[in-house]
C-alpha cells in the first residue's frame, strides 16, 4: 500500500517531535536558559619572544546527549 505524501510528511514530523520531546533539553528548561545565555571562556596568550599567539576555549557544561552530539 502507498502512503501519501502528507501521511509520509506527518509521520516524519511526529518522529521529530518525539526526538525533540526526548531530548535532555527539553526536560530541563533551567539547562537550556543556561547554554542559551553561556559566555564562553576564552584564554588567549601570547609569547612575546616569537610573537606566537594561542588560544584555548574551555569547554561547556553540557548534559550526555549534547556532549554526542557536539562531539565533546
Amino acid at each position: 500500500m502507498m502512503q501519501s505524501p502528507q501521511l509520509k510528511m506527518l509521520e516524519r514530523f511526529v518522529l521529530r517531535a518525539r526526538i525533540v520531546q526526548d531530548h535532555s533539553l527539553a526536560r530541563d528548561i533551567g539547562v537550556l536558559r543556561n547554554l542559551a545565555s553561556h559566555e564562553i571562556k576564552v584564554i588567549i596568550t601570547r609569547d612575546l619572544k616569537t610573537g606566537e599567539t594561542g588560544l584555548e576555549m574551555k569547554p561547556v557544561d553540557l548534559l550526555p546527549t549534547e556532549q554526542l552530539e557536539s562531539g565533546l
